[in-house]
């Protein structure tokens, strides 16, 4: 295997046998290198296929900024999380985990942590794909002394549960499109309001749906009415969004033959009193 061009130390530029330009990485693989010298393949432990030259020119970047130390934790990450989850995982998102991690980092360094909003929901909903976030979290500080926070590990469990819902066939693709516009029309004619697209509190109401719509056509629904005492207080708290939630679990019954948990009821009535009332703010 011959070298087409060296990026770096740790990642190197070569040509597949049908002519696609590749990246392939491993600590110190092309260390003391250059065009056209042999590499040893034992030493590569990630590839990443270029479908076009826009496609390189972006990885190119990364690379250019991002230290290896990132990419090497990034694609740790994605394999734990294969493990971790029994799903397909698009591996491209490890360059976009290390550069998430890179920025996380310096914003910790500099004083200026992000918060995650969607945490409680990533925590209680998909606790497979936040439990490879706390191994993310694990290996930073093991490797570069850092501790970041568990919001740091919803970012990453959110890179993955993206990457899962793009390996979904196209037919599910189509189902979670339908079931989201079915349930924002319902949310939109029954306040008779056009949502604020730029608010986050639109960007947390979706991004429910997304999760929604991706656990009921996988059969993995919430089942928990325990919690009754806050139940109660959100259908007295929030009366308007509560009845339209009502009118959703009615739309769920017809179509889909599903009957939404307390709980779901919960999350879905404080997410829409949130799009409705805090985007008006």
């Amino acid at each position: 295997m011959k070298i087409h061009k060296v990026l770096n130390n740790n990642f190197v530029i070569i040509k597949s046998e049908d002519g696609r330009e590749q990246i392939v990485g491993g600590k110190g693989i092309a260390f003391g290198k250059r065009s056209g010298d042999q590499l040893d393949s034992n030493a590569i432990n990630k590839t990443f296929v270029i479908p076009d030259s826009k496609g390189l020119d972006g990885i190119k970047k990364y690379l250019e900024v991002i230290d290896v130390e990132y990419f090497q934790i990034a694609i740790n990450i994605v394999e734990y999380a294969k493990f971790k989850t029994g799903k397909t995982i698009n591996e491209s998102i490890c360059l976009a985990i290390a550069d998430h991690l890179n920025s996380s980092v310096t914003r910790m360094k500099n004083g200026t942590p992000i918060p995650n909003y969607m945490l409680w929901e990533l925590k209680k909903f998909y606790t497979a794909e936040f439990e490879v976030g706390m191994y993310g979290l694990k290996l930073i500080e093991e490797e570069l002394e850092i501790k970041l926070s568990e919001d740091e590990a919803g970012f990453i469990a959110t890179h993955i549960i993206d990457s899962e819902l793009e390996q979904s066939n196209i037919e599910q693709v189509y189902k979670t499109t339908k079931l989201i516009k079915g349930i924002s029309n319902i949310v939109k004619y029954y306040f008779n309001v056009n949502f604020d697209t730029e608010s986050i509190y639109y960007y947390r109401f979706i991004t429910h749906l997304k999760f929604f719509a991706n656990r009921l056509f996988n059969d993995y629904m919430l089942t928990n009415d325990d919690d009754t005492a806050l139940y109660d207080m959100i259908q007295k708290s929030y009366v308007n969004s509560f009845g339209c939630v009502e009118k959703i679990e009615q739309h769920l019954l017809n179509d889909y033959s599903y009957s939404l948990s307390k709980e779901e009821k919960i999350y879905l009535t404080i997410h829409i009193e949130n799009v409705i009332y805090k985007s008006k703010k």
